[in-house]
Order: C-alpha cells, then structure tokens, then sequence
C-alpha cells in the first residue's frame, strides 16, 4: 500500500506528532474548544432553506412550507430535528445523514486498516518525521489498547485466532500476535509490489506482481506457522492486470481490479482456488467495464463490489450471488462539481453495504455512503472542508453488529509546501 494520493498531491513532508484523543457528539475532527482546528463539517448537498418558519394561510389553507431546521418534517425533507449539527443522523438540509458516536484520532496518515474477529480494530499508522510506523489496536468503543512500532508501513490482515500480520515489498512480512509483540519476519519475495494480503486459520495469502513480466498478477500461499511457500498462481502471459485487493470468499480467492487485453479494457474479478491455487476465471462481464476498487463478501457468500464505470462515469456498487450472477447494481454519475471515488466497501450482517472513499470534486471531501439489501441508500456522509489546502479521505470500512467503523487520514498544506497529516477514525450509529 502506497501514501495516499490525496497526500502526494501536495510536496513536502513535515509532520508533527500528538496523541490520540477521543471526540463524542461532536463534529468529528473538532478540538475541545470552540472552534474546528480543520474546519470540516458533513455535508450532503444544498444549504437548507433560511426562510421563516410559516403555518400556512389561514385564509386560504395553504399548507406550510418545508422549512429545514424547524423540527418539523414536511414536504420532501427526510428528517428534521431542529438542529444544525451535522453528525447526529440528519444533515443540515435535512437529509439521512451518518450519526457519529465517536472520533479518535492521531497524527499521520492511515496505511492498513483491518478488523479481528473479536470486532478489534487495527490500524497501521505512518507518516510522523522521525518517528516509526505503529500497529494500533483498538476496542469498539474507541479505546487504544496498544501501539506497537513496525519495521515500515504496510497492509494489514488478522487470523481467526486473532494474529496480526503486516506486509511491505522491502522489509517483509511482520506478524503480532494479539498483545501487539512483534514475534516473527518472513521475507518470501523481497523487493515484489504487495497488493493484497488475507489470513485464514491455516494460510496466509498474499497478492503480488511478478518480478520478470509486467502486468501478471501472482497469489501466494504461505504456512501460517512458518511463512514458508506452499503454491503460487499466476494469470496468463500477455494480459495487463492491475489488481486492487485479496480477499477470501469461502473455497476460493478473489481478486478484484481490472485488466487490458486484445479487446481493450476489461473488468475483472480473478478467482483461484484456496486449497490448490488453479486459476478459475479472471474477467467479469460487463459492457461498462468497471475498474473495481473492493470487494466484501456476505455471510451467505454474496458480493459486494465498488467501482467506478467507464461509459459513463460514475460510482458503481453490485451485488453478486455467489455464483457470480447480478443481485442488483446502484449507479451514483459524476456531476458538477462532484466525482466520488470508493476506496473499500464491507458487507453487514443485515445485508448493509457501506462504501467509503472520497469526492475528488469537492476538494478530495471524505465520504461514507450506507446501503441496504436492495440496493437502496439509507444515509450518505460527506465531510467537506471549505480550505483549498486540505484533503481528507477514507480509506477502510468494518461493520460491527450494529455500527459501522470507518478509517481516513486529512492532510494540510501550509503557506511554505510542509504536510502535516492526521488519521481519523470514527464509529457510525446503524439503526
């Protein structure tokens, strides 16, 4: 996993350090005082109205207008609750908006982020001068229970019985165990580009490029125990793969992205199978060719997809069966002066579907989008910020039994080119 594009649009590195701190029913990245220290505030669209609130005619017996912020819900407002907080489950103009119960946050930016199996949440933090990479280990409800400093950045991934592991192409895979001690490192292939990692309770899986022909996209399987090889897997020669993440789906892997062959560009969703690595398909049909972003999977052992389309241009989010047939698909097109990007998508216990990334037509805004089975969007979060010199992103997503955590990182510019860099991460209500 690279730095975040958002930071590597603007030059220079400076950052500074500080220590994580914990903000409840409150704008989400908001000090203690009065005043945002970044100015962002959840947006999902226009300025509510600021029209007086009326009761109608009564010599006529019109009825009154909607008035946003009046706590009443009229007209076409989904919610009104007489409030301009814009966290609390219903936006500023009176949309469905993501409630916030908690915030935490540090300096640097976000490069893993993964979730065990006891619904801990593990980050993998970087970008403080001086300072190390840390694995960071956190309770649902917000507490750090450790940091442990790591050799370098990387992905995480997390076993069932709770081993942490972290991989970088130049220092190797590093494995924790659950208390955060560094216990074990493994260099398999050094100096390969690692895209995707995924722990089973007997293997761990990791995704690569292959050293000697570019574009092919290589599945490794390791001893959990050892790290030691067990198969590798190629795609064919002659196709251009670009490759997004590795995930386990039952007896198979998965690997969503996109590809290039003779007919142009293509989707695709490479499937290989757990136990002997045998490459089972690699395109997934559709005219529209999406390049996918992620992929979740459902406990039934439905998919999840989110991407973006080619003809046109848009947010794209499908739901496949497990035999790989469309369920339904949600089509978000870009507009003025708006183009969400999905970073990662995650499947809920109920059928939710939550995406989250960030709107490169609104000076790089995070956003947080909820689903429900069918496809439809329950609320959808946009943390925008009126500074040209900020942007602010999220980058992973977890459902819990009845929340949603969400991770990103914000970047600042100052007036001489520095970058400073803070991770957020934050816990929706789902009700």
């Amino acid at each position: 996993m690279s730095i975040p594009a958002r930071i590597l649009a603007f030059t220079g590195l400076a950052l500074s350090a500080c220590f994580p701190s914990v903000l409840v029913g409150e704008n989400p990245l908001a000090t203690d005082g009065p005043e945002s220290s970044t100015g962002l505030e959840s947006s999902t669209g226009p300025e509510p109205s600021t029209g007086a609130p009326t009761s109608g005619d009564p010599g006529t017996g019109e009825p009154s207008e909607a008035v946003c912020g009046d706590g009443v819900v009229d007209g076409d407002e989904a919610c009104d609750d007489g409030n301009d907080e814009p966290n609390d489950g219903c936006g500023v103009n009176c949309t469905r908006t993501g409630e916030v119960a908690w915030t935490v946050e540090g300096a640097g930016w976000i490069e893993g982020f993964a979730t065990g199996p006891d619904g801990t949440i593990y980050l993998c933090t970087f970008g403080v001068v001086n300072e190390p990479a840390f694995v960071r280990a956190f309770t649902p409800d917000g507490t750090e229970l450790w940091s442990s400093s790591a050799p370098h950045p990387g992905e995480i991934a997390v076993s069932p019985t709770g081993q942490i592991f972290l991989a970088n192409p130049v220092t190797g895979i590093h494995t924790f165990n659950p208390d955060g001690a560094l216990v074990a490192t493994w260099d398999p292939f050094p100096d390969v580009g690692i895209f995707g990692l995924a722990a089973a309770d007997d293997a761990l899986y990791v995704g690569t490029g292959d050293p000697e022909i570019e574009g092919q996209l290589v599945v490794h399987r390791l001893d959990l125990a050892t790290g030691e090889p067990v198969w590798e897997a190629h795609t064919p020669e002659g196709i251009t793969t670009i490759p997004e993440q590795l995930v386990i789906a039952g007896d198979r892997l998965l690997v969503p992205g996109y590809l290039f062959n003779d007919e142009g560009r293509r989707s695709m969703l490479a499937a290989f199978d757990r136990g002997t690595g045998e490459m089972l398909s690699l395109e997934l049909a559709d005219p529209a060719a999406p390049a996918w972003s992620s992929l979740a999977v459902f406990g039934d052992g439905d998919l999840a997809l989110a991407g973006r389309g080619l003809e046109p241009d848009g947010l794209l989010v499908r739901r496949l069966t497990a035999d790989l047939e469309e369920a339904w698909t949600d089509f978000t097109p870009y507009g003025t002066g708006t183009s969400p990007r999905p970073e990662k998508v995650a499947a809920g216990p109920q059928g939710h579907v939550a995406v989250v990334g960030y709107d490169a037509g609104d000076n790089d805004s995070a956003i947080v989008r909820l689903l429900d089975g069918e496809g439809a969007t329950l609320w959808s979060s946009r943390f925008a910020s009126p500074q040209d010199n900020e942007r602010d992103g999220a980058d992973g997503v977890a459902f819990g039994p009845d929340y949603l955590v969400v991770g990103g990182s914000i970047s600042t510019e100052d007036e001489g080119g520095h970058v400073t860099s803070q991770w957020w991460l934050r816990r929706f209500v789902i009700d």
